[in-house]
């Protein structure tokens, strides 16, 4: 008998650290590298070469994780730049380098407003969308603009929760996953459509901003990052039928990307 339940391991509140790995990983392939904003890409390695560079920058990661992986190698690939990582975690990340620190909180909205105006570089806020409603996350994204410097850039990342396909040949077990995660999610108070709203996210704000998504595959047909987010999988999702859809249907999912400018 076909097993129905959603899985639980991406719903998990406190999930394991090797799930932060391979989400990083993976993000990492999808937008080829730590950054999607070409000049960061272009700092970062000025930094990470033997040149005599002297870019400082002030890095904050909202929502960093157990392991804090994003902001650590951001950290080791960028002597110069002071990375903080910002969660609601109780655990310190080990060999950390000397220029990252991890800021642990009960509430970081109310941890953001503690920062003074114009304190970082770059935010990174990086899938926050089953830890805020909407309203929450509009307070979270104002409050990253407050606290950015002039000139500085937020780059937020969501994932939409949704399965897309390709071309459509059979989708039983597909359409119900898809069904049972926004039942799921929208029990807890939060939006599985928030990805494909960002920029309502800014919508009385006056900044400039940049939105596109990147659609992933899920399944074989993908080839290694089609496996990847099959094996780790956000909607990982354990029978051979499923397999057989994502390849078949050649299924995708979106990971949606907003640039912030800060004036």
């Amino acid at each position: 008998m076909l097993n129905t339940e959603v899985d639980p391991y991406w719903l998990n509140e406190s999930p394991p650290k090797l799930k932060w790995q391979i989400k990083h990983e993976l993000t990492k392939l999808a937008i080829e590298g730590l950054f999607s904003i070409p000049e960061l890409v272009t700092q970062s390695h000025q930094q990470g070469s033997s040149s005599s560079s002297s870019i400082e920058k002030q890095v904050l990661q909202i929502g960093c994780g157990e392991d804090a992986t994003w902001a650590i190698e951001v950290a080791s690939r960028n002597s110069k730049w002071i990375v903080i990582g910002l969660d609601e975690i109780d655990s310190y990340p080990s060999n950390a380098p000397k220029n990252f620190k991890l800021m642990k909180c009960r509430d970081i909205l109310q941890a953001l407003k503690m920062f003074s105006n114009a304190t970082f570089d770059f935010i990174a806020p990086r899938f926050l969308n089953m830890n805020f409603s909407f309203l929450q996350y509009q307070q979270v994204v104002t409050e990253c603009i407050r606290i950015t410097k002039p000139g500085g850039l937020i780059e937020v990342l969501e994932m939409d929760l949704r399965i897309y396909y390709d071309r459509l040949l059979s989708s039983s077990v597909t359409q119900l996953l898809n069904t049972e995660v926004i039942k799921v999610v929208e029990s807890k108070g939060f939006d599985p459509r928030l990805a494909r709203h960002l920029q309502d996210l800014i919508l009385d704000l006056d900044v400039q901003s940049e939105i596109r998504y990147i659609s992933l595959p899920l399944g074989v047909w993908g080839e290694n990052n089609g496996k990847s987010c099959r094996t780790e999988g956000e909607l990982e999702y354990k029978t051979d039928v499923m397999d057989i859809e994502l390849d078949s249907n050649r299924a995708f999912m979106n990971l949606h990307i907003m640039v912030i400018h800060v004036k």
